[in-house]
């Protein structure tokens, strides 16, 4: 593989890496305020995150 052929391939890469983040910032005040992350066995959420970024000192 070229080094050309590498950097289009990482530049690609990179694009759909970064595609969800944008769409994330995006819409982000369209999220609810807790989303579940984890399901348990029988499908019900058992775990879960604040969408809303915090920062602690």
């Amino acid at each position: 593989m070229t080094l050309k052929e590498r950097m289009k391939y990482l530049f690609w890469s990179l694009v759909v890496i970064v595609m969800p983040l944008f769409y994330g910032l995006a819409n982000y005040d369209r999220l609810p305020a807790k989303m579940a992350i984890h399901w348990g066995l029988h499908n019900k959420p058992n775990g879960s995150w604040t969408s809303r970024l915090r920062c602690s000192g």
